[in-house]
């Protein structure tokens, strides 16, 4: 249980950089940066740090509680996908 805390504070510690002072520790906040940064800048850090913080519980709930066959189905459902789907997806 210790263990889950650091990583999940880990986890949120690499936003309060990323919105806060524009810099990414490491690959999780990179996003971040582009979506949390602009708030703050404009002086709304605070409504930005709790929206991270928010999603960082939800991620950790869907994580948890996601049925173990998920991965299956995502996988099936991507092998689906043809050349036209394809093409949107790396054209952007």
């Amino acid at each position: 249980m210790m263990l889950a805390g650091i990583y999940y504070g880990c986890m949120y510690g690499g936003a309060v950089t990323a919105i806060l002072i524009n810099t990414p520790g490491d690959a999780p906040p990179c996003m971040t940066v582009l979506d949390g940064y602009p708030p703050g800048a404009q002086g709304r850090a605070g409504a930005a740090l709790a929206i991270a913080a928010m999603s960082s519980v939800h991620r950790r709930h869907a994580r948890r509680h996601a049925p173990p066959s998920s991965p299956c189905r995502l996988a099936e459902f991507a092998l689906k996908f043809g050349p036209p789907i394809f093409r949107l997806m790396l054209s952007r």
